[in-house]
């Protein structure tokens, strides 16, 4: 196996172990019997405390390692004309380590709205105007009812640079995410203290 090959297979298994707290969420939203966490605040949470926070997964298979940040719930901004009511939200960074110590960043995304259709996040740019790929890892539609559904959408922004992360993590940064024709679109923010935490988690 490649590291090509191993850093998807990484990617697309640690973003199926996060899928599945979306399927949770989905069926939370369904039953009505639990009450949804509030957004995440870690104002208060210093660089080196979010560090210990960074979870490392392992493979067997793609002999490498994926390092995720803690997870982030809540906290996108959407507007009011977006045609679609967001439910749940899930946000972290993740970092995919090759058996031969290359690094690939990215920005993980599992949104749950209630909507008519799918609205399929392709596109998206950080509060500089510098455009940045989105990868598609998996979606999920719950049942129907009064015309609407339940999807849930997993999505990765990136490949971030090292180099671009460590410049934002003395700032922060904000990722604005939407749909092939720019509709329904999601304010997606990292704060300085979160970014700082991923890279202290770094071997």
């Amino acid at each position: 196996m490649t590291d090509r090959e191993s850093l998807t297979f990484s990617q697309r298994s640690q973003g199926m172990s996060i899928a599945w707290i979306c399927a949770l969420v989905c069926l939370v939203l369904a039953t009505g019997c639990v009450r949804l966490p509030p957004p995440t605040d870690i104002s208060g949470l210093t660089a080196t405390e979010l560090a210990q926070r960074v979870t490392v997964n392992r493979s067997d298979f793609a002999k490498g390692e994926t390092r995720t940040g803690m997870l982030l719930y809540g906290g996108l901004s959407m507007r009011s004309d977006s045609g679609l009511t967001m439910l749940s939200s899930i946000r972290c960074l993740r970092t995919i380590i090759a058996p031969g110590g290359a690094r690939l960043h990215q920005l993980y995304i599992s949104v749950t709205y209630d909507a008519t259709s799918w609205t399929f996040y392709s596109r998206a740019a950080d509060d500089n105007g510098n455009p940045w790929p989105v990868v598609s890892i998996s979606r999920h539609v719950e049942p129907c009812s009064m015309g609407t559904c339940i999807h849930s959408e997993d999505v990765a922004v990136g490949p971030l640079p090292e180099a671009y992360l460590r410049t934002k993590a003395a700032t922060g940064v904000r990722f604005h995410v939407t749909a092939n024709d720019g509709t329904r679109p999601l304010i997606v923010a990292l704060p300085a203290n979160y970014i700082a935490g991923q890279l202290a988690a770094l071997p």
